[in-house]
């Protein structure tokens, strides 16, 4: 009975231990890893890359994955870029598809097929390539630090073996290993020498994930060729060509754009502001407005409105708050064009009705589209110049060089990189320049409105930099030239709008206007001969000061004019507003809250000797050329 109970026993324990077994020995890993490394008399490295690992169908499903970086740090902090030649890449011996990547600090091939999944078996891969520009050229001896075992495969390796075979004359005088992860200086690594130009590197243990094997060798001056001064050249220029290429892209987009502003963007010479008392001849305020500002503003339709209000072809009644219902009250009036357009879109027949609230208005937007162009055609184009087709131009020549960059770097972090800061920098713009201009909200309320986009832009910045975009010299000198030309011109688009001599002439007559209705009553005794103030002229001339912008300023001229009495009795029949105390509010508050409903209302929803050496107190795991890492796919 004991026996019984003793066999299965056995059975079950040996049963377990097995599984056990099968299962350690069946996880993915590396199982044989050798690197071997002829370096040739002109400085060029020949490496082979035998890899045999344990294919489970987890991370190796198609094949393996190799990363080769070809930019590396110098010891000074600036970092050069090393020639990178796929040569040939076979599995088991016989040909492998394969595809490259092009990653922050080099590039991943990825060996295998896409549509090819291997079955549990073991592979032995094999990768030749070619590198150049990894030796450093000392005063008394050559050296070669390279990382022969990368430190960055995601899988154990149980044996890891390396070689370095220099020319023949070369004369090994020192060498040493480092093991481990990054960064690491253990020496758990048996070095060989084969013969003088030769050596070979065992590790002592097996790796786990994330450690390698670095190995630097040194030999005597003479059996490498130096670089030549035309080879240090070609060198510093890809080094540092994305920078220079930035840097010449800039400058010539800048000059080009202070040429094309001292050529068409300079104002023409202004004469010193004198006041003026009447608005400039068969301009409306709508007009005015477009003229100084070079642009249409919803303050504009504001004074229009209001204008016809004045002219009594309209009457206006606030219900609640940002709520007006204007009224057709007159078969005709002497309307401006632009104003005719409005009626006839908007007050087609006598008592026609149109009320304006913050809600999205189809036949608003319609007749604000008509309104603008019939300004543009008939004030703009005369009175002043966008020049916008300099701009443009100015764009192309920026787009240039980045273009040359995109190219040059095959990097697409960096070219999505580019592309926000570009899309970044014009919201960015915009926001700035809404919160600044726009008087329909208060200024706080405006700032943290346009704070929201840039806000949004933080949080993908910080991003950027968390997924390591900002790692890669491509992506910030891209980055940077991107965010630089892009409010380089935002500002000389804005600077190249110009007045032509007439329109400089209106503007000043405008201005002169502007300024006599923006002074304090008790400073108009400075002018010579200013009109009196009446109920008439303020009603006459409101809606000019609501197309400058200073509503406020007319409407405290008027009420220190006028007696508290005055301002209670005046007839309301004999003003257009309904009474001076209704026209008085028309300056301070309706205005403004008029000019938000309108803009609502019309809006739609919707090699070199400073790398780090072998030998020094910073050689370490990791170390040196060559290296990377890798894993499955």
């Amino acid at each position: 009975m004991q026996r019984f109970i003793k066999f299965p026993l056995y059975t079950l324990f040996i049963f377990f231990v097995s599984g056990w077994l099968t299962f350690a020995f069946a996880q993915e890993r590396i199982l044989d890893y050798q690197t071997d490394v002829t370096v040739l008399e002109d400085g060029t490295l020949l490496v082979t890359e035998t890899i045999q690992v344990q294919a489970q169908g987890q991370q190796i499903k198609r094949g393996i994955y190799r990363d080769i970086p070809t930019t590396y740090d110098n010891a000074d902090g600036s970092r050069h870029h090393v020639d990178f030649i796929l040569t040939d890449v076979t599995r088991d011996g016989q040909p492998e598809n394969f595809h490259t990547k092009a990653q922050a600090n080099g590039t991943r091939i990825y060996i295998g097929s896409q549509n090819v999944i291997l079955p549990t078996a073991r592979y032995t891969y094999q990768i030749r390539y070619q590198m150049k520009r990894m030796i450093q050229f000392g005063d008394n001896t050559d050296e070669l630090f390279f990382n022969v075992i990368g430190t960055g495969f995601v899988f154990p390796i149980d044996r890891a073996k390396a070689r370095i075979q220099l020319p023949e004359n070369a004369i090994i005088s020192d060498s040493i290993a480092y093991t481990g992860r990054q960064g690491s200086r253990e020496h758990n690594a048996n070095l060989t020498p084969v013969n003088n130009h030769t050596i070979e590197v065992e590790s002592s243990q097996p790796l786990s994930p994330y450690e390698g094997i670095s190995l630097a060798v040194a030999w005597n001056k003479g059996v490498i060729s130096e670089p030549t001064l035309a080879d240090k050249l070609r060198w510093a220029w890809k080094d540092g060509m994305l920078i220079l290429i930035a840097i010449a892209g800039f400058a010539a987009t800048g000059l080009y754009l202070y040429f094309a502003w001292s050529k068409v963007g300079r104002d023409p010479s202004k004469d010193t502001i004198i006041a003026r008392f009447t608005p400039p001849k068969d301009l409306s305020p709508a007009a005015c407005q477009l003229i100084l500002d070079r642009k249409y503003r919803p303050r504009g339709m504001a004074a229009a409105l209001t204008n016809m209000v004045a002219k009594e072809y309209l009457s206006i009644e606030q219900g609640s708050k940002r709520v007006f219902t204007l009224t057709r009250i007159k078969e005709s009036a002497d309307l401006s064009p632009g104003e005719a357009i409005l009626a006839a879109r908007l007050f087609p027949s006598l008592n026609s009705k149109l009320t304006l609230n913050r809600t999205y208005n189809p036949s608003l937007k319609s007749a604000t589209t008509a309104f603008k162009a019939k300004l543009n055609n008939e004030y703009g184009r005369t009175n002043f110049s966008t020049n916008r087709q300099y701009a443009i131009f100015g764009a192309f020549i920026a787009f240039v060089p980045l273009l040359a960059m995109i190219l040059l770097s095959n990097n697409i972090e960096a070219v999505a990189s580019s592309i926000f800061t570009i899309v970044a920098t014009f919201i960015l713009g915009q926001s700035v320049r809404k919160a600044v201009t726009q008087r329909s909200r208060p200024l706080i309320l405006n700032i943290l409105t346009n704070g929201v986009p840039v806000l949004f832009i933080i949080v993908m910045l910080n991003s950027f930099q968390q997924f390591g975009f900002f790692e890669s010299a491509a992506a910030v000198a891209m980055i940077t030239y991107s965010f630089c030309t892009t409010a380089l011109l935002g500002l000389f688009t804005w600077l190249l709008e110009a007045p032509t001599v007439a329109g400089q002439k209106l503007v000043e007559q405008i201005e002169g206007f502007k300024l006599y209705l923006s002074v304090a009553e008790k400073d108009r005794l400075n002018f010579q001969h200013p009109p009196e103030m009446t109920l008439g002229l303020f009603e006459e001339y409101l809606p000019y000061a609501i197309a400058l912008g200073v509503e406020n300023e007319w409407g405290m001229a008027f009420e220190s004019t006028l007696s508290n009495t005055e301002l209670t009795t005046a007839s309301a029949s004999r003003s257009r507003f309904g009474g001076s105390r209704r026209a008085l509010a028309m300056s301070t508050v309706m205005a403004s809250q008029l000019e938000s409903t309108i803009a609502s209302a019309s809006t739609p929803p919707s090699s070199s000797s400073s790398s780090s050496s072998g030998f020094s107190s910073s050689g370490s795991s990791g170390g040196g050329g060559g290296g990377g890492g890798g894993g499955g796919w």
